[in-house]
């Protein structure tokens, strides 16, 4: 009986000696490779760190050559002007910027100050071909703008570039192209860049995408605080700050009267048919006034806390004319007022002449984006079970070892 107690205790205890190792092997292996993990991680830190103390023993030398580091240049982006400065205080310093301007890449990078008023007497239809720097008006004006050549995209600065900005800037004048005259106004006929706190007390006509500053503003573009106390007439797309919008129009007023006057129209009854009345473009093609607005004629992009105080449209003439946006095409508008007087034929609002529903589904953008949390979930819930995994296997390691030993000493106290 002695024997068989003996025999029994040493059979679990084998058993149990087997399992242990099978289980202290696993565990050895994956703390190995938890260790491995942990020791690749010290080592990337480690480079990065290095790479980063070589990057930046390598910027201090070029440094001392005049050369400027990514952090000088956050700097001066901050709030510092650029190294090299304009001075412009008379008429020959802008012609003079006009010429140096027809290269595109000429005006990147240079801050042009604006120091006294300027009337144009020489060149009074100057403009800049295209300005990719900051031009700071200082609060001083620019007056004696007149513009009466045939063409498009007509502006002081024909085209602001994205890397642009104009700001501080007052205009006066009259704008009055001919020939196929879009893209239209004081300011900028074309607007990539960022145009803030100027004014335009201007007179300005054209036929399509006609502001009182900016003809056409573009995606990247933005128009903030900016005002226009004149008089604006277009036929297609006009409004008191901006003809045509795209970009971010911001705190913006307009004071001035829009399209107010008849256009007399006169068409051939032959030429609309059944089939051209299907084109849309029809009514572009028709010299009446459609898409005016007390901020934006035409916007796909997005309008906030801006103001029109100016009277808009002419009685029983005019289509989508708004007090804001004459027509809102898929495009966003937010904490607007009118004070104006609204007037027009068809399509006639307050804030909007004419709103067209918009609703964009983005099915797989949603559908990854929710992949990507749902995995993110499961690499944490992963996470969390091989750590309780860890735990539990080395409190059973020591319980297995607990009970090893209590079975070697019942089994010496067996064989005794």
């Amino acid at each position: 009986m002695r024997n068989k107690r003996c025999k029994f205790a040493s059979t679990i205890l084998l058993s149990l000696t087997l399992w242990v190792s099978s289980f202290s092997s696993s565990f050895a292996a994956e703390k190995t490779y938890g260790e491995y993990q942990a020791g690749q991680e010290t080592q990337n830190q480690e480079t990065q760190a290095q790479g980063t103390q070589n990057q930046g023993t390598q910027n201090q030398g070029p440094q001392t050559q005049g050369t400027q580091t990514s952090e000088t240049q956050n700097s001066e982006t901050q709030g510092k002007e650029p190294q090299e400065i304009i001075s412009i205080s008379t008429e020959d310093d802008l012609i003079e910027l006009a010429k140096n301007c027809v290269l595109d890449t000429w005006s990147v990078g240079k801050y042009v100050k604006l120091e006294k008023d300027i009337t144009l007497i020489q060149q009074n239809n100057l403009m800049i071909p295209t300005f990719g720097g900051t031009f700071d008006g200082a609060g001083h004006t620019i007056s004696g703008i007149h513009y009466t050549n045939k063409g498009s995209v007509v502006g002081f600065f024909r085209y602001v570039q994205q890397s642009g900005e104009v700001k501080n800037l007052t205009l006066t004048g009259q704008v009055s192209p001919e020939g196929s005259k879009s893209k239209v106004g004081i300011l900028a006929g074309v607007n990539y860049g960022k145009i803030t706190q100027c004014v335009a007390k201007a007179t300005v006509s054209g036929s399509e995408s006609v502001g009182g500053l900016v003809g056409l503003n573009e995606k990247t573009g933005t128009i903030r605080q900016c005002i226009n106390e004149g008089m604006v007439a277009g036929n297609h797309n006009v409004g008191g700050i901006c003809g045509k919008n795209i970009g971010s129009i911001n705190n913006c007023t307009n004071k001035g009267q829009i399209n107010t006057h008849n256009s007399e129209v006169s068409y051939d009854l032959d030429d609309l048919t059944a089939g051209t009345m299907e084109d849309k473009n029809t009514m572009e093609k028709i010299a009446l006034h459609t898409d005016t607005g007390g901020i934006v004629g035409l916007s796909e992009g997005k309008i906030f806390y801006c103001t029109n105080e100016g009277k808009v449209g002419y009685p029983h003439v005019g289509y989508n004319i708004g007090g804001i946006v004459g027509r809102l095409h898929q495009g966003y508008l937010q904490n607007c007022v009118n004070k104006g007087l609204i007037l027009g034929r068809k399509d006639v609002g307050g804030i909007v002449g004419q709103m067209e529903p918009f609703m964009e589904i983005k099915y797989m953008e949603d559908k990854i984006k929710e992949t990507e949390e749902q995995f993110s979930t499961l690499l944490n819930l992963l996470d969390t079970t091989s750590q309780h995994l860890s735990a539990y296997g080395k409190q059973a390691s020591q319980e297995a070892t607990a009970l090893s030993t209590n079975l070697k000493n019942a089994n010496a106290a067996g064989t005794r």
